[in-house]
């Protein structure tokens, strides 16, 4: 029996196990040669999710290079070697520079949870793109399963931070709660901006939205807003899901300064 959430997460990349690729040929990708990395292995009943990417070997230390990301469901067999069912490339939804998949870093994590009894996966991927504003962006994937298959769910965006110079800020941070039969998404979008860069403060303005999410037809779709008091109404039969450790660089706030 599934619990109602469980962090998962496997931190450190590693080469990819036996039978994750099996290439006839060496890897490539566009048209380069690519090694092939495992991010995260996190174990759902006799399965496992396996977050992997194929990756360019030549890869200049403070730029973009290319990145195909996949997503695959399956077992290790007894001689270590994996059989995958099914295998998503969910390249073309992360934060890429001009090209998908052009990327310096990038991160993984993985959670199970249940609502209504249906039993679903979090893939959370955070890239970041080269550049001084360090401009990073995570998607959480996610994916309802259902007779040994991993079927998409929903995307969504939740976390993101970019710096512009020093008269502009931007992130976005999240939590996703899971309900009995409902995940919210509470999004704080906070924008810091100023006009004098000769060390004059930045005004932070911060928008928060409380987004409830409900299965129809198989997927998370969205069902409706709630304001500030129904949230915390329903907080104490709501449990987080984990996210990426994200320090506060711009608070929350209607009109506050900041430092530049």
């Amino acid at each position: 029996m599934f619990s109602l959430l469980l962090f998962l997460a496997v931190t450190t990349p590693h080469p990819c196990d036996a039978g994750i690729v099996q290439p006839s040929r060496p890897l490539t990708i566009k048209g380069k040669l690519a090694v092939c990395f495992q991010y995260v292995t996190a174990a759902v009943g006799n399965a496992s999710i396996v977050v992997y990417a194929i990756e360019a070997v030549d890869r200049p230390k403070s730029s973009d290079f290319p990145h195909q990301v996949l997503v695959a469901f399956g077992e290790r067999r007894a001689d270590n070697v994996w059989k995958l069912s099914g295998r998503h490339d969910v390249t073309a939804t992360l934060l890429s520079n001009e090209d998908p998949g052009d990327f310096i870093e990038m991160d993984a994590r993985v959670d199970r949870f249940t609502l209504a009894g249906t039993r679903f996966v979090d893939v959370g991927v955070s890239t970041t793109i080269s550049g001084t504003g360090g401009i990073s962006a995570t998607k959480d994937l996610i994916f309802r399963i259902e007779g040994g298959k991993l079927l998409p769910a929903a995307t969504l965006e939740t976390e993101g931070y970019a710096r512009g110079g020093v008269i502009f800020l931007h992130q976005i941070t999240s939590e996703l709660l899971v309900g009995k039969d409902e995940l919210v998404q509470v999004k704080r979008d906070r924008l810091a901006r100023g006009r004098n860069p000769n060390n004059k403060p930045l005004t932070v303005h911060c928008k928060v939205s409380r987004t409830v999410y409900k299965i129809i037809d198989g997927r998370l779709e969205r069902s409706g807003e709630i304001d500030a008091s129904e949230l915390e109404r329903r907080r104490p039969r709501l449990r987080p899901l984990p996210r990426f450790d994200t320090r506060e660089i711009v608070p929350c706030c209607a009109g506050c300064s900041i430092p530049n």
